[in-house]
């Protein structure tokens, strides 16, 4: 195999290597729980170790404090605005909570969540409820396509190696 295949072939392999995984997501657990107002059960699993978890831009209706409760671990801490839930403390590899919600299931409601080990978003995508068929969709994202550093780092090692190629094909002329 020529020399410059072969740096081609490990430039993509490190490519590979560096994206990260988009495995995790968020689920729905169950049926929503219809009160005086509701509540749904979602977990997060699937992303590795995690520390926190934000629900934001809820439109369609209001978080009810708690916000977010029945957390399937212990020893984390909750907070909630009327827009807004979090919840955080050790790090986890699976959680379950329930969101809690103002109004009624008879209108169509959105969220923005996002998962984070330290600061880093290690999991992000929106869940709308549909009133009408009654079913909530959840859709992952990804808060960053490539991570600065292994990009940054397989550019450098990438340019590196074709110097050092092009240096000894001029030795060998």
């Amino acid at each position: 195999m020529k020399s410059s295949a072969k740096i081609l072939l490990v430039l993509t392999l490190a490519t590979v290597i560096c994206l990260p995984g988009v495995a995790g997501a968020i689920t729905v657990i169950g049926q929503p729980v219809i009160t005086n107002s509701w509540s749904q059960e979602f977990g997060e699993t699937g992303v590795g170790s995690f520390n926190q978890i934000d629900v934001t831009d809820v439109t369609g209706t209001t978080v009810e404090k708690p916000g977010l409760n029945n957390l399937s671990v212990s020893g984390w801490t909750t907070s909630s605005t009327s827009t807004t839930a979090s919840a955080s403390g050790n790090a986890v590899t699976n959680l379950d909570f329930t969101l809690n919600l103002n109004g009624s299931p008879s209108d169509p409601v959105s969220f923005d969540f996002c998962a984070y080990k330290g600061s880093t978003c290690v999991d992000s995508g929106v869940c709308s409820w549909n009133p009408q068929t009654k079913i909530w969709t959840c859709k992952p994202g990804c808060p960053s396509a490539v991570p600065v550093p292994p990009s940054a780092l397989l550019l450098g090692s990438g340019l590196l190696g074709l110097g050092l190629l092009r240096r000894r094909k001029g030795k060998e002329s």
